[in-house]
């Protein structure tokens, strides 16, 4: 969760990272087929990081045969805008 109440969360239906903000109001931030199953956000720096495990694509799942697409991918999304930044302060965040 964001310093602002903003909670992101994966939509793993729609390869998505969406946000609710402290108003309720539910946004998509990126969605695309590169985020699929991507699971447990973590905000740093200004940026969110989101590790794609595809768990949904092991062997466990597939009688016994892995599905999963190597390499393994962690993805970035800046969750800064530069209009929204007035001093270097904020960007460290």
């Amino acid at each position: 969760m964001a310093p602002d109440g903003t909670l992101y969360f994966t939509d793993l239906a729609n390869e998505a990272l969406k946000k609710r903000a402290p108003d309720g109001t539910i946004t998509t931030v990126v969605q695309y087929p590169g985020l699929h199953w991507a699971d447990a956000p973590a905000l740093a720096g200004g940026f969110i990081w989101l590790p794609v495990p595809q768990l949904d694509r092991l062997p466990l799942f597939h009688k016994g045969t892995s599905k999963v697409a190597w390499p393994i991918r962690v993805c970035t999304e800046n969750l800064v805008r530069v209009d929204d930044v007035t001093d270097s302060a904020k960007l460290a965040g």
